[in-house]
């Protein structure tokens, strides 16, 4: 249920980016036309600092995908709805502030995250929001922050690479990076 309910706002907020930037073009105010949807696909690794129960620190580095969905709304400013998908199993120690720490068990997390996209130059962005991550037994909320480097390619098409940090309250950080595959439609 409340996989709907983030679902259903997610889809408010690109409607109503939608709207403002079509008010925007209808209006005079577009200075460039540039493609307002963006659909990418990349493949990388989601890197974890784990410690298992006896107390032994390592890096957990993980296979991972990502289906990312961006609105552009103008030359700078984007919204987007990026999914990363991390297909395998593992278990790591949470990170509780002044409690004990628990070892969870995370079986094909998925974490969908709805982020503000600046691009700083015609290559560059930044990218920060919050989002959800989902998986059998527990869900955690988390805040993503991230950068990007496009490069431009015939036809639409861009590829990138991406390097992104992910904060899962109360419970274990994330940083992914990857390369991608863009369309513009």
């Amino acid at each position: 249920m409340k996989l709907i309910n983030y679902l259903r706002l997610c889809s408010g907020l690109v409607l109503i980016s939608t709207s403002m930037a079509w008010s925007q073009e209808s209006a005079g105010h577009a200075e460039h036309h540039f493609p307002s949807h963006i659909i990418a696909l990349d493949i990388g690794h989601a890197h974890l600092f784990e410690q298992d129960e006896e107390g032994n620190k390592g890096l957990l580095s993980l296979p991972s995908f990502g289906i990312n969905y961006t609105f552009q709304v103008n030359a700078h400013w984007g919204i987007g709805l990026h999914t990363d998908l991390i297909f395998e199993e593992y278990k790591i120690l949470t990170e509780v502030q002044g409690e004990d720490h628990e070892v969870i068990e995370r079986i094909y997390p998925v974490a969908p995250a709805l982020l503000g996209i600046y691009k700083f130059s015609e290559r560059w962005a930044v990218l920060a929001g919050f989002g959800r991550e989902f998986s059998k037994g527990e869900n955690f909320w988390l805040n993503r922050a991230g950068l990007e480097y496009g490069y431009p390619l015939p036809g639409a098409w861009e590829i990138f690479g991406t390097l992104q940090y992910d904060v899962k309250w109360d419970a274990y950080d994330n940083w992914v990076f990857a390369f991608g595959l863009a369309k513009h439609l």
